[in-house]
């Protein structure tokens, strides 16, 4: 079941009287639900961009995205605020946990704003950090953690806002390749027992080497198999 479709989505930056630069060019892309997708391709290609237009972090120059069965042009402002939290988990490369709050308190963030009771919170955060390796690190404050603690922290408070999909951009960039590999086998473990659909922009080949379906950019256009066997 298609959970993400993209219709000639376009991203074109203003770039003040030079030529505008454009960094999504007209990319039709479907993901479906459940799955462990990864775009790839050079810096530059355009894979943060597409993920932030994916997740409405920022609206496209023209086209049409589709996700969960909502067209996100025609949300207002407070609406896709309001899809935001209720419907896609981010993980970004550098962590962004909340630097004076708990790992128990940045992976509670989200639920807290969805109104989650504390009870629930509570054995919610219990569950994902003992899943997740993360247990004995729920008092420590980020800077007492080392990158690959933080990330998982992080990937945690992305799944207990119980998302359509995760988005996540670049999340072993900061990370050697034990914990990224950590990282990776956990994520693929909660898309493969849970069905967590995880849209995963990289260039990293253990990332590659790991994923489902893989979509390849190159200057803001997705490349089919044909060109990408050239």
């Amino acid at each position: 079941m298609c959970l993400l479709e993209t219709l000639n989505l376009c991203k074109v930056y203003d770039a003040k009287g030079l030529i505008p630069l454009t960094a999504v060019d007209s990319v039709n892309l479907r993901v479906e639900r459940g799955s462990f997708s990864v775009l790839s391709g050079p810096s530059g290609s355009g894979k943060t961009t597409l993920l932030n237009l994916i997740g409405g972090l920022d609206r496209p120059s023209s086209g049409a995205i589709t996700l969960a069965g909502q067209e996100l042009s025609s949300l207002q402002e407070k609406e896709l605020s309001s899809f935001r939290l209720h419907s896609v988990g981010f993980v970004f490369q550098a962590y962004n946990l909340v630097p004076v709050l708990t790992a128990r308190e940045n992976i509670e963030y989200v639920m807290i704003l969805q109104g989650v009771s504390e009870s629930l919170r509570n054995e919610k955060v219990q569950d994902v950090s003992k899943r997740l390796g993360i247990h004995e690190l729920l008092d420590r404050m980020p800077s007492e953690m080392s990158g690959g603690q933080q990330q998982r922290v992080a990937v945690a408070r992305a799944l207990l806002g119980d998302p359509e999909i995760i988005l996540a951009d670049e999340p072993t960039a900061n990370l050697d390749s034990h914990n990224s590999r950590l990282l990776l086998e956990m994520m693929r473990e909660l898309n493969e027992t849970q069905g967590t659909t995880f849209l995963i922009s990289s260039h990293d080949p253990m990332v590659l080497e790991m994923s489902g379906e893989k979509i390849l950019l190159r200057d803001g256009k997705v490349l089919d198999e044909a060109q990408t066997s050239h």
